[in-house]
């Protein structure tokens, strides 16, 4: 009896045995890693698995992700959450969604930025940012290197934001009083008369325009011919600006004697005196005696305009 009593006893404790050798091995397949194939032992000791080996025989930069800058002195529950290693994303937004929602100055968020956060960081940290505007659409120059960003990044707006100086720049137009910008109708396009640096002093080149300024034109005061601030549409014309001059001259009379309105015709753009009409570019040239003759002895009482050029208009009293 005691002998079937030891039996049953051994029987049942092979039984044991086999149910425990047989969990452990069930167990041991049933990684928290997931599907790794690396050995246990590039990571762990013989000694224990809480137990990591130092140095630790695996080598991450023999993965897709190889470790740099803070990746490399990061814990690796830090990324690898759950014990799982196999699968896990290599995209920055996977891990730092959250750095880049929480961030106020720029908002990330709102301004709709970029998911690649190598755009403007490095993984030596996230301070200071790299971000390059010259690799942007809009390059800064002059003093746009030094404004702050939100000066034109207004409520944290980044994308789709307007390239033209007008954009930005509408209220300084707006409020320019010498010459009056708005009321004087000026190009919306500040690079034509300032640069980059600075608003002051102008740099208008009136030369690069449909009227050149010459002679006595280059240092007349800018008013003298866009009165009240007008610049749009101004006539080029001589006579549009110079019609008192032309309406006080008695000699000759010009308004009497109905002397043409281009002023070119006897005048340069230095000076209106002396007059440099050329006689001999009418369809009356002067000859001989009539070159030294006094005008008015054949342009009575002012008379130019349709003047007769026969001989005996002039000299019936001689004949």
């Amino acid at each position: 009896m005691a002998a079937l009593s030891s039996h049953r006893l051994n029987h049942a404790g092979l039984i044991l045995c086999f149910l425990f050798a047989f969990s452990t091995h069930i167990h041991a397949q049933q990684s928290p890693h997931g599907p790794l194939s690396i050995p246990c032992t590039d990571c762990h000791t013989t000694a224990s698995w809480k137990e990591l080996a130092t140095p630790m025989r695996f080598n991450h930069s023999e993965t897709s992700f190889p470790l740099n800058g803070q990746h490399s002195l990061t814990a690796c529950t830090k990324c690898h959450t759950g014990k799982k290693f196999s699968g896990t994303p290599t995209r920055c937004m996977d891990c730092h969604r959250k750095d880049f929602d929480r961030v106020p100055t720029p908002n990330h968020k709102i301004g709709n930025f970029s998911y690649d956060c190598m755009t403007c960081h490095t993984m030596k940290g996230w301070l200071p940012s790299v971000f390059q505007h010259s690799k942007t659409n809009f390059q800064l120059a002059g003093a746009h290197e030094a404004v702050d960003c939100a000066s034109c990044h207004v409520n944290n707006k980044f994308a789709g934001l307007s390239r033209d100086c007008f954009a930005c720049h509408q209220p300084a137009y707006d409020r320019t009083m010498l010459p009056n910008h708005k009321t004087g109708q000026l190009s919306h396009e500040c690079v034509t008369c300032h640069t980059m640096n600075s608003w002051k002093p102008s740099t208008f080149d009136h030369q690069k325009t449909s009227f050149a300024l010459s002679g006595a034109h280059q240092t007349a005061d800018c008013a003298s011919c866009h009165a009240n601030g007008r610049f749009k549409g101004t006539a080029k014309d001589c006579y549009s600006c110079h019609t008192t001059d032309y309406s006080k001259s008695v000699q000759p009379n010009h308004v009497t004697a109905q002397l043409s309105h281009d002023c070119t015709m006897c005048h340069s753009t230095t000076v209106f005196k002396p007059a440099l009409f050329d006689h001999q570019k009418t369809k009356f040239p002067l000859s001989g005696a009539h070159r030294n003759t006094e005008c008015a002895s054949c342009h009575k009482s002012g008379h130019f305009a349709d003047l007769q050029t026969d001989c005996y208009s002039c000299h019936q009293a001689d004949f």
